[in-house]
């Protein structure tokens, strides 16, 4: 059975290949480039436990209801973050998908996702006192895939942890933020989670949500380098830092400048 991750990927897969001559970093990471960075050397990197590991709900388990679960801590972490820096939670999927909802199946949900959107959106709703709004508002990640819609009962986390990542997560203090920032460059595509900024010495940190316990931690990296890359040329503008967080390992995986060398995954990505 396919992993949960790699579901997602196939899910993006099939969208970004709507888009001509494209195609997603998730899945490029996964091909013949990997094997040429293994033999080029191992990525250096630093691991900082940042809260107690957990593992699934037993409702998880029983349903199969992985990948549910895995959207569901992604949009959570997301909303604790644009919370924090006042800003509001903008998801283009649940956007696309309410402007045209003609063109989706919403299952069950009807107007759900629409009324719950605007509790997600919002950045004076706390996370904590609105978790079935981000749960419903996950779902829309599967709508706009156009793939089966898991039932929201299906699985559970409990707050106790929640409050655990929450904790973490409020201790990522940056001047400024943005969510879902889109990359494009040389025929790789692919979304960042979270960008952080601090104005005072222009510092750029690309920050990526990890979370399957199943996730190649090569690949994780690189995929991480190559959002790196594709943003630079993109933009001209410098990630000093890259930071991986696994909520169910309550990991941070962390690269500095000096260990980020975009010039040899330019090389080796486009040779």
């Amino acid at each position: 059975m396919d992993s949960p991750g790699q579901n997602a990927e196939q899910m993006a897969y099939a969208h970004y290949e709507q888009a001509p001559n494209s195609i997603p970093i998730s899945i490029f990471v996964r091909n013949e480039v990997c094997r040429r960075l293994w033999e080029s050397g191992p990525f250096e990197y630093s691991c900082k436990e940042v809260h107690d590991s957990w593992d699934y709900h037993d409702t998880v388990r029983n349903n199969s209801t992985y990948l549910a679960h895995s959207m569901f801590l992604n949009y959570f972490v997301v909303k604790c973050l644009a919370f924090n820096h006042g800003k509001e939670c903008i998801d283009y999927r649940a956007e696309a998908v309410i402007a045209q909802p003609e063109n989706y199946s919403f299952g069950e949900l009807g107007a759900d996702i629409a009324s719950n959107y605007e509790i997600f959106k919002r950045n004076s709703t706390h996370p904590m006192d609105n978790i079935d709004a981000v749960k419903i508002v996950s779902l829309a990640h599967f709508i706009y895939y156009k793939s089966e819609v898991p039932n929201p009962d299906g699985f559970e986390i409990s707050k106790e942890i929640l409050l655990r990542i929450m904790n973490y997560l409020n201790q990522l203090l940056y001047d400024n933020m943005e969510t879902y920032v889109r990359v494009e460059y040389g025929g790789l595509i692919g979304n960042v989670n979270i960008m952080f900024h601090d104005e005072k010495d222009n510092i750029r940190t690309l920050y990526q949500i990890k979370v399957s316990r199943s996730d190649d931690l090569h690949c994780t990296l690189l995929q991480a380098q190559l959002y790196a890359y594709c943003y630079s040329k993109e933009s001209g503008t410098t990630i000093n830092k890259i930071i991986v967080y696994r909520p169910l390992s309550g990991l941070e995986l962390i690269m500095d400048s000096n260990q980020i060398d975009l010039k040899k995954i330019g090389e080796i990505a486009y040779q």
